[in-house]
């Protein structure tokens, strides 16, 4: 057995991706390399930002006199549609919505 790390592990994964590419190699594409809608472009997500999110779990971790299943909100009242979140993205990116 090689140790992580070694050029064992390499050939490892890349075996495994050529196995999933062959795998999904007769699946039709997408001439415009548009991602397609998946479930509703409609369904709803709260903005939080990663920084929000390592903030919230530090301040949790440091927190005092909590329970032992204590939970926390980090959401705030605004949701934005799959559409909306998609869209700002890809206009971020420069490609097609």
């Amino acid at each position: 057995m090689q140790p992580p790390g070694s050029s064992g592990d390499v050939t490892m994964v890349a075996q495994s991706a050529e196995n999933l590419a062959e795998r999904f190699s007769d699946r039709p594409r997408l001439r415009t390399y548009l991602v397609p809608w998946l479930g509703s472009a409609s369904a709803r997500l709260p903005p939080v930002a990663g920084s929000d999110l390592g903030d919230a779990f530090t301040l949790a971790a440091s927190a005092d006199n909590l329970g032992d299943y204590a939970s926390f909100t980090i959401c705030g009242a605004d949701f934005l549609a799959l559409r909306e979140v998609i869209s700002y993205i890809a206009s971020r990116a420069g490609v097609p919505k």
